[in-house]
């Protein structure tokens, strides 16, 4: 039984031919392939440390990026060994990285080409399994965090403020599911 998660899907050119990518570089494939028409063809993955995300072909191509609040504007990968989470990515998805230093550890931004596509870092307690955490802009984050509360979420950490990123925090919804909230700085 897998744990109440939000779940990060990846564009890919072929699911097939990237699930035995997956499976070659240490991952595993957590289901069939499965279409779902009108959509697109999907099959849930996970990386050698146990990090889940789906691979994802769309019927009609890529949409084009939301942005504004109410969006998803990040994912973000918390895993116990970044060196090993690096390798996988870039061997399977063809992802380079930037690296920049944090106050808690070097922080990895994966890349598509220019196009930053996630973050990945250490994570923040040696208790924490591998997971992608996603985050969704917000008109206000404090406010976002109070309205998560009152409707049965827990408020894990914040809201923080990071220099160039924005006010951020992580909520549990009530069935168990982390998820981040942020107010980008951009915005």
């Amino acid at each position: 039984d897998l744990p109440t998660a939000w779940v990060s899907y990846v564009s890919v050119a072929d699911v097939e031919a990237t699930a035995k990518k997956v499976a070659a570089a240490g991952g595993a494939t957590q289901m069939d392939p499965m279409d779902m028409p009108g959509v697109g063809r999907m099959q849930r993955v996970s990386d050698p440390q146990g990090g889940i995300f789906c691979l994802f072909k769309a019927e009609t191509g890529d949409p084009p990026k939301v942005e504004g609040p109410g969006a998803f504007h990040w994912n973000e990968l918390w895993t116990q060994d970044p060196s090993a989470s690096l390798r996988f990515y870039e061997d399977v998805l063809g992802y380079t990285h930037e690296e920049f230093t944090m106050p808690n550890g070097t922080y990895y931004v994966l890349k598509d080409g220019d196009e930053a596509r996630g973050g990945l870092l250490k994570a923040p307690s040696p208790d924490i399994p591998a997971m992608w955490l996603q985050y969704i802009e917000v008109e206000d984050c404090d406010e976002a965090l109070d309205r998560g509360q009152q409707n049965g979420a827990t408020v894990l950490s914040g809201p923080m403020d990071a220099e160039g990123v924005g006010r951020f925090g992580v909520l549990r919804d009530p069935l168990g599911g982390l998820i981040g909230v942020i107010k980008p700085a951009s915005a």
